[in-house]
């Protein structure tokens, strides 16, 4: 996914349609560099396979695993076979498959006759922003504004004469900006100090899901602190 996202990539089946011909001769051609085969389980003097890429992008690939309390001081991983140093790829082209399934259903990865590629937009409107950091999607919408931006623009929309706004239809607003698991990113902005939390009571059945599926925190008044206009 990470090397299909990178500018003038585009996966080139052998055959016509959708994996169309034979899997393990599938090309990623990424401008003029030498083709990928991501489905091979070998390189050769001709292609290469994914394993250095996937050497290469093991740290990167921990995603929020990188947190994790059993990587605590750690700065790089490695991956290894179960049997030997080298790890196998015999298996790789069963377990990508079904997520390129899964992305072409979204509209995330696009395909035409013998070719497929990466909708940037439709994976940022899709995946949200931070998948299009971590990726490097970029279409003409997607530098709009930054998250703690949009945030403040939806408050201001969304917000009753009281103050307060509807946990649920915030979180919708959100997610529908392209911003994923909201609930997730207001609570690191309160750890961060970037949001203040000044305010919360319980609403009625028709309002949903409190944030962080606290009853108690159906109707909320959130505040930016200021601190979000150095915040990068």
């Amino acid at each position: 996914m990470k090397l299909l996202s990178k500018q003038e990539a585009v996966l080139l089946f052998t055959g016509e349609g959708w994996f169309g011909g034979v899997a393990s001769k599938t090309e990623l051609k990424i401008g003029d560099g030498q083709p990928i085969r991501p489905f091979a389980p070998s390189c050769s003097e001709d292609f290469q396979s994914l394993r250095p890429f996937i050497k290469e992008n093991a740290w990167w690939a921990l995603g929020e695993w990188q947190n994790h309390s059993l990587l605590e001081n750690t700065t790089d991983v490695r991956f290894i076979g179960q049997l030997k140093e080298e790890f196998s790829l015999d298996k790789l082209a069963g377990n990508l498959r079904p997520a390129l399934e899964v992305l072409a259903h979204l509209g995330v990865v696009q395909h035409y006759g013998a070719e497929a590629w990466i909708d940037h937009e439709a994976a940022v409107t899709e995946l949200g922003l931070t998948c299009a950091q971590d990726f490097g999607w970029r279409f003409d919408g997607a530098n709009e504004a930054d998250p703690l931006s949009i945030l403040a623009t939806e408050l201001e929309r969304l917000r009753s004469d009281s103050g307060y706004v509807v946990a649920s239809e915030l979180r919708e607003a959100l997610h529908h900006r392209g911003i994923p698991n909201p609930d997730k990113r207001i609570g690191e902005w309160i750890r961060d100090g970037l949001v203040r939390l000044e305010g919360q009571n319980f609403g009625q059945a028709r309002h949903g899901r409190g944030l962080f599926d606290d009853p108690e925190k159906q109707l909320i008044r959130l505040t930016l602190t200021g601190q979000h206009l150095t915040h990068s």
